[in-house]
């Protein structure tokens, strides 16, 4: 299994913050350990290599859809490994993670994820487990996705999460790290999937995890209370 390709230095006249280059925690898992497990479910695992490629082939399909920064994409998925992969996949286009609740009237959001049956209403939805769905994903490439395939340059103040709270991407890479330094995150740490699936909190979590390599851990049955989460 081979590892992805570094990720191409932004130009000199791009504004690079920790929160502009925050997709690129992914690639460097990979080429760290391209096996190590990204996602734990059971007997279930996945691992960064799968990840990366996984999220970046779904980053694209919404690119093409004209998803990317300062635009959001609305996420109506439970805990599970589709969430994950969409979560990073959304912020590699540069886009905001918008849980379906929490649709807000002044950010565009022109395609939701979903699984099953789509709801009815204005937004594009796509059903990750629609097989024609399924099939477009797979046709894309699975090389990373650069500053140079989405709609527009990302700066750090454009919107990563519109939820519970609103933060930009500069503020979720902010939080990210510190979750990631308080905890002493590494990569041989395990990460619960915790805490309300649509909150800020999961999605820092996550990206904590990306940040050192660590694997999440997907518990459906467990229960934690939302202040036990970080929230930057």
């Amino acid at each position: 299994m081979g590892t992805a390709r570094s990720v191409p230095t932004p130009p000199p006249n791009s504004a690079a913050t920790a929160g502009t280059t925050l997709a690129q925690t992914l690639v460097a898992a990979v080429e760290d350990d391209p096996d190590a497990p990204a996602i734990l479910s059971g007997d279930d695992e996945l691992s960064y290599h799968d990840l990366e490629t996984r999220s970046s082939r779904l980053a694209r399909v919404l690119i093409a859809r004209g998803c990317g920064p300062g635009a959001g994409v609305a996420l109506r998925l439970d805990r599970g490994m589709e969430a994950v992969i969409a979560t990073w996949a959304v912020l590699k286009t540069g886009a905001a993670v918008v849980p379906d609740t929490a649709l807000p009237d002044d950010l565009e959001a022109k395609v939701g994820l979903t699984l099953g049956d789509p709801p009815t209403g204005t937004l594009d939805w796509l059903a990750l487990d629609d097989p024609a769905v399924i099939a477009e994903i797979a046709a894309e490439s699975p090389r990373p996705v650069t500053y140079a395939h989405r709609t527009r340059a990302l700066t750090g103040t454009d919107p990563a999460f519109v939820g519970d709270q609103t933060l930009s991407y500069d503020d979720l890479a902010i939080a990210a790290a510190q979750l990631r330094d308080r905890d002493e995150l590494t990569y041989e740490s395990e990460i619960p999937y915790r805490g309300e699936p649509r909150s800020s909190a999961v999605v820092i979590e996550l990206v904590a995890a990306g940040m050192v390599g660590a694997a999440v851990v997907l518990d459906t049955d467990e229960e934690v209370q939302a202040d036990e989460c970080v929230t930057g």
